[in-house]
Formats: structure tokens, sequence, C-alpha cells
């Protein structure tokens, strides 16, 4: 399943055009052209001391979403009617019994953000679902124990992407509601048993010609942290953005601006619009992350902004360029990370390498990832395990399962 779709970025650039003023804020570690230091972390090598687990799942496995000391949820996508869709059949491969069990079948899915929340025993994820005569969100709840799932329907959502959130105690929803040809709302919902009630609401409405600006303000994403939730807000301008503490019930406890007009300038050839002037090219905002003081910003071309926040500031943190760099696009994602609460991990795109942030001491590391083929996706549990999805020289897919151990030491 696509997890960036060419509608959302379109969207995206026709919310962001305006600019504003910028506000001062700190920086810390190396300037722009400095490296960052990185220490060098044992290696993992996946060959010699991986365990795949491709056996256990049904052959025709294309995504797993989730997995733990005992279980992994995977998707099996099997054809439909439309081509643009596809019927994902759910799975749950339980190790302590052996059980490889059929959950459920969510039938025309075009797409999903990706989003996976886990709260106790159940995981959550989103679909866009898409029919020959209607377009419409859905949130599948998973029970591990009891190896049932529920899908709830998600109304006035037209928009594709749903964004999922956990605190210590609810589940929310962030969605987007397309009212008219230049009112789109975004609506904050608190999962109630099997009802979604909306505890937060913000409008966003484009100008009724080029000449007229645009007013509002917008939600791109959203995280959950004990019993807070964080959102990214905007408003008009790209350089208008901020992040919102806010409660289980929609109260606002604080609001803090954060710049990004200099780290979403790109450095690449200049080029030039219909009307002959030479623009600057720009990143997007795509999605976020709060561990702690630390907040990450992933954009649209994969590159990834570090802050540590102090008081009512951001104060940035320089990463190493393989994570964001204005020249080295599409270079870095955010890894999928369940319960942790002191590491911050990255996969370099193009080298199959791993950076990992230590929140404790403010210093990153490396860690080289020996495969035989190319590494896809990868996920941490609170076991401290990874998973990793490996496509070989010949097209096929594997899922090795790799125990921590001395990873994050430092090599001698």
């Amino acid at each position: 399943m696509k997890k960036r779709s060419i509608i959302m970025v379109l969207l995206y650039f026709a919310l962001l055009f305006v600019s504003c003023s910028r506000q001062e804020q700190e920086t810390i570690g190396k300037t722009k052209d400095e490296s960052i230091e990185c220490k060098e972390l044992q290696s993992i090598d996946l060959e010699k001391n991986g365990v795949s687990v491709i056996e256990y799942m049904d052959e025709d496995v294309n995504e797993v979403i989730y997995f733990d000391n005992n279980k992994l949820v995977y998707f099996v996508d099997k054809e439909s009617s439309n081509p643009d869709t596809s019927n994902c059949e759910v799975y749950l491969y339980d190790k302590s019994t052996g059980d490889n069990k059929f959950i459920i079948e969510v039938s025309d899915v075009n797409a999903s953000k990706g989003d996976i929340c886990v709260l106790g025993k159940k995981v959550y994820y989103a679909f866009f679902r898409m029919t020959d005569v209607a377009a419409y969100n859905c949130l599948m709840e998973l029970d591990l124990e009891k190896k049932t799932a529920q899908l709830i329907p998600i109304e006035n959502a037209t928009m594709l992407f749903v964004d999922i959130a956990v605190t210590d105690n609810h589940v929310f929803i962030l969605k987007r509601n397309e009212v008219d040809s230049r009112r789109t709302d975004y609506i904050v919902e608190r999962l109630d048993g099997q009802e979604l009630t909306e505890i937060s609401r913000v409008t966003y409405r484009a100008g009724k010609s080029e000449k007229d600006a645009d007013e509002g303000e917008y939600y791109l994403d959203f995280v959950g942290e004990e019993d807070y939730l964080y959102l990214f807000r905007g408003g008009v301008g790209r350089e208008d953005y901020s992040f919102l503490c806010m409660t289980e019930n929609g109260e606002i406890k604080e609001n803090c601006k954060i710049d990004l007009q200099d780290d979403l300038k790109l450095e690449m050839e200049d080029f030039t619009s219909l009307d002959g002037e030479e623009e600057e090219d720009s990143d997007l905002p795509w999605e976020i992350l709060k561990n702690g003081d630390y907040y990450i910003i992933n954009t649209l071309n994969n590159r990834n902004f570090l802050f540590r926040k102090e008081e009512n500031k951001f104060v940035k943190i320089h990463v190493p360029k393989q994570l964001g760099n204005k020249e080295l696009t599409y270079r870095s994602k955010i890894v999928t990370v369940f319960g942790e609460r002191r590491y911050i991990f990255f996969k370099e795109i193009e080298n199959d390498s791993l950076y990992v942030f230590d929140t404790k001491t403010e210093t990153f590391g490396r860690i080289d990832v020996k495969a035989d083929g190319e590494i896809g996706e990868v996920m941490r549990n609170m076991d401290k395990q990874f998973f990793f999805s490996v496509t070989g020289k010949d097209g096929t897919d594997d899922y090795i399962l790799y125990n921590e151990k001395d990873v994050l030491q430092e090599k001698k």
C-alpha cells in the first residue's frame, strides 16, 4: 500500500504559499558546513545473527505492521475488481502456540499513511478505502489477546489519510474534511468505546482569488505522550508553525512557535517558474515524533529536523548530514518504535545503516547493517528487538528478527 500520495503532496503545496515573519531560534551543535560527530556502534549482521520468520507467515505476505516477543501482525494483499485498490487480509502469528490466524479482510483499500499505534493489548491502523461510488476512511482495532479485529467507520473524513495517536489512556485520530473548494476542517477525535468524539477543530480557508489572502489554521500531524496530545499546527504562510500541547479533552495548555524558515529551504539547482522568475525550492513538513523534550519533524523529502524544547522556545540540534542535509533528499526516515523512551532511530534509505540519537547523552551513533539484499522497513519493540524486511537480489522478500544484545555499544 502506498504511504505517500501525490494528492497529499499537492494539498500541502496548496496550503503553504505565503511567507511570514521569522522567529529567532537558538541552534546548537556544528555549523551547517561541519560534520556532526557520530559514534560507530556495533554492527548488525542479519545473515549470521538474524532469525528469519518468513516460514511462519502466509507466503504472500507483503507488509508486517507490528511485532513483539510473541506475536506478528501482517498484511496479505489480494486483487480486487478495482485496479486502484486491493483487498487486504490481516493475519496474526502467535509464536507461543504456532498459530497463524486470519483475522479480518479489509476490502477496497487504496492507501494508508502507515501510522501504527498500540494501546494495551490492541493495535490500531487506519485505511483509506475507495469504491466506484464512494471513498472513505476506517480505523482497525485489533485485539492481540482475543485475536479479533473490528473496523470503526470514520465519518466526514473526505481527504486521503487519517493520522492516529495514543496517550496513556486513549486513542485519537486526526482527520481532514473538505467542506467546499475553499474550506477544509481539521478535526481531532477521541475513541470512546466504539464511538469517535470530537475534541478539537480548526479551519483553513483559501482566498477567493489569487489576490485574496488565505486565512485560518490547520493540523499537519500529532502524537501522544503520557496524558497529552502534541499537535503540529500550521497557519497562513509556510513559516507559520507551532506545537500545541492539548489535554485528552481538547484543552490547549501551550502553543509554542517554531521557526523552520531556513530548514525548509533546499540548496538544489534553481528552477524557473512559468512567469520566468527564479523561485526557491522548498521542502514541507510531513510527520512528527516526540520523545520527552525532543521533537523530530520529518519532511516530504525524507529529511529530519531535531529540536530540544526549553521552556517556551525550541533549540535546534544539528543532525548528521545523511539525516537532514539540504542537498541529500530522500535519504532517511524515522524508524517505527514501540515503547521506547530513550532512543530515537533513523533508517538511511540508500545505505543499509541505522542512526540512533541518545536523548540522555544528546549524541548520535551509527549502526552498519549487513544483509543479503536491500533493507526496507525497520521496526523496534519494547523488548529491544529489531525487525527488518529484506528484499533479495532475486526480488523475494524476507522478514528477519534481530535481538539487540550489545548493538548500542560503541565499537572498540
